[in-house]
């Protein structure tokens, strides 16, 4: 009886073809329904990534990686199995899977903890920026999403929809790939980001179009400076808006 561990001696036809293929035997190479489902998925997901991520290159740089990372990981996988045990091809397919399993992994400190990621990137793969026409002015609901940020003291008071008084912490601007816009409040309870299109024309005389599931936000001369796209929840969420002038209030 041979020792565990050690693989059953091949017939000389398929030492022959393993010869021959450098190692790897059976099947014809072709990909399953099952595997074609998976790529399809995970190709589905990282472009639904990239359409969320507001344009942000750190953002779309780390969903591209990712995904060429997984697909090799599949293609590694699926030639490991059909390699046959005690050839050098499938020690090396060994190698390139665990490589592919290791790249996406967060880095270790010298302490044995993992580098955390910037909590503003996190905030920002979260958040939605919403056109609101009903709105008298842009309002967030995280700090991490603004720059410049200035506190008022005491906190200002202002009311929503339906009456109720919110508290205003503060002002700041929103700067981050596509978007450029000054005067943000700080409001509490905010979920999305609501950019107000009356504060836009008060403020910067910009005006907004919206129809046929497109947003147009532009200049009096007709020159676009924003756009959004309803989705489905009926709210319209913006792609980009770069706000002239960066007067704050």
């Amino acid at each position: 009886m041979a020792e565990e561990g050690e693989s059953e001696p091949l017939l000389p036809s398929q030492s022959r073809a393993a010869a021959d293929t450098g190692g790897v035997l059976g099947g014809s190479g072709s990909f399953t329904w099952l595997t074609v489902l998976g790529f399809g998925f995970l190709t589905f997901n990282s472009a639904v990534a990239i359409y969320r991520s507001n344009g942000d290159k750190g953002s779309i740089a780390f969903v591209v990686a990712s995904y060429l990372d997984l697909a090799a990981l599949f293609v590694c996988l699926r030639l490991f199995e059909r390699a046959l045990p005690g050839f050098v091809t499938r020690k090396k397919l060994k190698g390139f899977v665990l490589a592919t399993l290791r790249s996406p992994l967060p880095e270790t400190t010298a302490g044995g903890g993992s580098s955390a990621q910037d909590p503003r990137d996190t905030a920002w793969s979260r958040a939605r920026l919403i056109v609101d026409s009903g709105a008298t002015g842009h309002a967030v609901g995280n700090i991490l999403l603004l720059e410049g940020f200035q506190p008022y003291h005491p906190p200002k008071e202002g009311r929503v929809a339906d009456g109720s008084r919110v508290r205003i912490l503060g002002i700041g601007r929103i700067q981050r790939g596509n978007f450029s816009i000054p005067n943000v409040f700080l409001v509490e309870g905010v979920q999305d980001v609501l950019i107000s299109t009356p504060q836009l024309d008060a403020d910067h005389g910009l005006i907004t179009c919206m129809g046929n599931g497109i947003c147009k936000i532009m200049e009096a001369d007709g020159t676009e400076v924003g756009g959004a796209i309803r989705e489905v929840d009926r709210s319209y969420v913006l792609r980009y808006l770069e706000v002239p002038g960066t007067a704050q209030v």
